[in-house]
């Protein structure tokens, strides 16, 4: 996980704090060797700068290229001073914190209501149309990404949990795995991005047959429309 992840109070919103202590830096037994330690300490530097810095960048991306997307309505990567609010939080202990924003890596996004849920219900009541159109949502999103020169590394969307609907579009709930790409039309990115949804279509293979032909259409309508 790369977020601490609050959802407010209205259910409407998410705010994700960066995990800081990702990025830290640990100690070594007493025994390890000065130099040794050192130089650990040096390469898992370098490691978790780098790690921060594609963090960010893939926040920024996203931000700037595809907020709709993503749903992102804020980000705040630096300490600052003109802010001036703390955000009073509810952690899984349920122990109340009051949090400084000047002061904290954050991303405000608005909530999303994730894939199978969301196909399951509509099913169950009997939509089938707008479940459809749901699936259809789901490649419009990776075509869009595509054309922006977005490509996202992370291979386990369905898995995950990290596309979602949100009004009628679908986004991205995780956006951590961001890089741009001059690329991301290629037939090799194109397949990778695609492969990523097998899980969904086998799932709705299983469970709504009906559905997974529809499947099928927006793949091959998607990869004409981009090939």
């Amino acid at each position: 996980m790369q977020f601490f992840v609050f959802e407010s109070a209205d259910g409407k919103y998410v705010v994700k704090f960066f995990q800081q202590q990702r990025f830290e830096v640990k100690d070594y037994a007493a025994w390890v060797p000065n130099f040794v330690a050192d130089m650990l300490r040096g390469k898992q530097r370098k490691e978790k700068l780098e790690r921060l810095h594609k963090m960010i960048q893939s926040a920024e991306l996203a931000y700037e290229k595809a907020p709709e997307q993503t749903g992102i309505l804020y980000i705040h990567l630096n300490k600052t001073h003109h802010v001036h609010k703390k955000l009073t939080v509810l952690d899984r202990k349920e122990n109340l914190l009051n949090v400084p924003l000047d002061d904290v890596q954050f991303i405000l996004q608005r909530k999303a209501m994730f894939i199978k849920q969301t196909l399951a219900k509509l099913m169950y009541d009997g939509k089938e149309a707008e479940a459809r159109a749901r699936i259809t949502q789901v490649f419009d999103l990776l075509v869009y990404c595509a054309k922006a020169g977005i490509y996202d590394t992370d291979g386990a969307l369905i898995r995950n949990d990290n596309i979602g609907f949100l009004g009628d579009k679908a986004m991205y709930i995780d956006m951590g795995k961001f890089t741009p790409t001059q690329d991301a039309l290629s037939p090799a990115m194109l397949d990778w991005n695609f492969r990523r949804l097998r899980p969904l279509h086998n799932w709705l293979k299983k469970n709504y047959p009906s559905l997974e032909a529809h499947f099928e259409e927006c793949r091959t309508a998607a990869l004409g429309e981009i090939s």
